[in-house]
């Protein structure tokens, strides 16, 4: 590691997206290492009660042991592209990366020329999905403005030679055909039911709607259901989850609002429902918040409270009821357990509205392919194939759609061509 004049380490890494990708491999490597029920390394968990945080500690585990472990578990590493196999130095420099971050202590002696490691690792939880997350939040707030611009550029760039390559194709109009026939088929009970309880008592369209279904098939569903939203092309998407920082304090959830209401600095609920309330002047508003089973029961009373207070100011909107019919406002609360109803408070059960999507039946398939008969045999698709697979559906609804992709529509990778069109919804 080289060192400065004044024996400082320094940092030898650039902030860009290359090695961003590189140290949170690493850091899921180690997460990976410490969860192995075998491991071979002196690893052990500890909370810290005044951070908050959870500490885990390494004791003698050698840079090669990292590295081979890494490559060994590739497989499990997201986004795995052999950046760091077999490059011990540049290991080093990811461990010191990290601890720039303050997610790793150091706790070998100084001046220590030891290829054995020691040091802690600082994280929000035992979870490596939601480590990864304080991983990115750690990292966006100490990369340098320049460096955070040549990223957002660059992501722009490839978006839009993306879509340009579609369109020149004409793969893009293809898809959207597609993706128009997916968007009638069938969720009959969970849309009747979203549609007689999203309107209160004087006709305004609104309401809380707990979203139960499996992650993989949730954008979808909720794709389905904000179809039915009145002027839903033009209504205000507002996107956010619980995680380790609203866990923690409910009033960082007011922060993921700032995106969306183009404020910054530090928000709180009054600002947040203000500026909701001037949308929903004029549009449809729908907030979807994500890993809704993650908050804590005292924190779910505070979401309820938000949600009260935004009604009482919503309903000084003064409408007429044509109006009323274009302009919803919907929370959806996205759960990824199916099975438990919701029990958060005997009292609030009658305004929070369980949606449940567990499957598409054989009834509902064969509907949809009546319908859309014409169509499909129009375009030359397999509508033998839908009828075959209507025979004996998948459970699954993911693996449904997957089904009628692949046979029916003829598509090489089945629904991970056309899901894009809903997943930016969850």
């Amino acid at each position: 590691m080289t060192k400065s004049d004044s024996g400082q380490k320094v940092d030898k890494l650039s902030w860009g997206d290359g090695i961003e990708n590189q140290a949170k491999q690493l850091l899921q490597g180690l997460l990976l290492l410490a969860a192995e029920e075998n491991c071979w390394c002196s690893v052990n968990w500890a909370s810290d009660k005044e951070s908050n945080l959870y500490i885990l500690t390494f004791e003698n585990i050698t840079i090669e042991t990292i590295v081979n472990f890494i490559n060994n578990h590739s497989s499990e590493i997201e986004n795995y592209l052999e950046t760091i196999k077999n490059k011990k130095n540049q290991t080093n420099k990811l461990l010191f990366k990290l601890s720039i971050l303050e997610i790793l202590v150091d706790r070998r002696k100084k001046d220590c020329k030891s290829g054995i490691w020691k040091f802690d690792l600082k994280l929000p939880s035992k979870e490596i999905a939601e480590n990864l997350e304080y991983f990115c939040d750690k990292w966006d707030k100490v990369r340098p403005a320049k460096s955070k611009k040549i990223s957002d550029k660059s992501k722009k760039l490839s978006s839009r030679k993306y879509k340009t390559q579609l369109i020149n194709t004409g793969i893009n109009t293809i898809h959207e055909c597609i993706v128009n026939v997916l968007g009638s088929l069938d969720c009959e009970s969970q849309e009747r039911r979203f549609l007689e309880k999203v309107c209160d008592d004087n006709n305004n369209k609104r309401g809380v709607f707990c979203i139960r279904a499996e992650k993989n098939i949730q954008p979808w569903f909720l794709w389905r259901l904000t179809r039915l939203i009145g002027d839903y092309e033009n209504a205000k998407l507002i996107r956010t989850k619980i995680d380790y920082t609203v866990k923690h304090d409910f009033n960082n959830f007011w922060q993921k609002f700032s995106q969306y209401i183009k404020i910054t600095g530090e928000l709180k609920r009054s600002i947040v429902i203000e500026r909701l309330t001037d949308y929903h002047q004029t549009k449809s508003v729908v907030i979807v918040v994500n890993r809704f089973d993650e908050l804590p029961e005292k924190h779910f009373f505070e979401l309820l409270d938000f949600w009260n207070e935004l009604l009482k100011k919503i309903d000084n909107i003064q409408r007429t009821n044509i109006q009323k019919k274009k302009s919803w406002f919907v929370l959806f609360l996205v759960s990824n357990n199916i099975n438990c109803t919701n029990n958060k408070n005997e009292n609030t059960k009658s305004s929070i509205i369980d949606l449940s999507f567990t499957e598409i039946t054989e009834k509902e398939l064969d509907n949809w392919l009546s319908r859309n008969q014409n169509s499909l045999k129009e375009r030359n698709y397999n509508l033998e194939a839908g009828y075959e697979i209507a025979n004996n559906p998948p459970i699954n609804p993911y693996d449904l759609i997957d089904d009628i992709c692949c046979h029916v529509f003829q598509l090489n990778n089945g629904i991970a061509e056309v899901e894009h069109y809903w997943k930016n919804i969850s």
